[in-house]
């Protein structure tokens, strides 16, 4: 069952889907089909006017999706006023997260689930479970876009991994099981992979860097790679 309401630090974040109530003890009704999110701080509660807390904001959802890249590296001012009432760029990261999980019907585009996992590393947050998260619902974004195919690439495989673009099938998607993600094959991006892989030249990776945004591919960051930096990588 999906969850309308969730806590993060010390907001609550509502989602408002069409009849459902809202306002001054539930006296309006949201009548349009796109949902609308709310802000609460849920410090300051009673069993009346502020059950859910007392209100702060409210959003078309469509509004903060198209400005997450912005949020997710900068944060939300909820009120110009309040220094409280700024959610930190973490904190928004962690409700596009939510929304994506519990919302997928409005779930974002590859272009910026790449720009939100991409933000998120640049503050610091590369390994953690937001980030994977990010990462592993970009992959399958491109998926999606690819008609249920997508391939992933990895500079340096270990273990049992092989070299080359591998086609990514349904199924959990291991932590840093790759650094980039293609809609379809390339075969010269397979080639420069598995000779790199050969012959360590690290020209190949660069041809690879280039070549993934003209391939409509996307970087992905889990950990950082000795070749890819969020300082070197392009924002796609």
């Amino acid at each position: 069952m999906k969850k309308s309401m969730k806590t993060f630090d010390y907001f609550n974040v509502r989602v408002l889907q069409q009849h459902d109530q809202y306002g001054l003890r539930d006296c309006l009704v949201h009548n349009e089909a796109e949902p609308l999110i709310e802000f609460y701080d849920n410090r300051y509660t009673d069993a009346d006017d502020w059950k859910r807390g007392q209100f702060i904001a409210r959003y078309y959802l469509s509004s903060l999706m198209a400005n997450a890249f912005a949020h997710a590296m900068y944060g939300l001012i909820l009120d110009t006023e309040i220094n409280d009432w700024r959610v930190s760029s973490g904190i928004m990261a962690e409700i596009f997260h939510w929304l994506i999980r519990e919302y997928p019907e409005y779930t974002l585009t590859p272009e910026a689930l790449s720009n939100l996992n991409f933000s998120r590393s640049r503050i610091g947050y590369e390994c953690d479970r937001i980030q994977n998260g990010l990462a592993r619902a970009l992959i399958r974004s491109v998926r999606k876009v690819g008609n249920g195919k997508c391939y992933l690439g990895k500079y340096n495989p270990t273990g049992n991994e092989l070299p080359g673009l591998q086609e990514y099938r349904l199924g959990k998607i291991p932590n840093f099981a790759c650094d980039f993600v293609l809609p379809e094959f390339n075969s010269q991006i397979n080639a420069l992979l598995i000779h790199y892989y050969e012959k360590r030249e690290y020209t190949d990776v660069k041809k690879v860097i280039d070549l993934i945004p003209q391939t409509n591919g996307f970087f992905v960051y889990t950990i950082p790679t000795s070749f890819v930096t969020p300082e070197s990588s392009p924002v796609l």
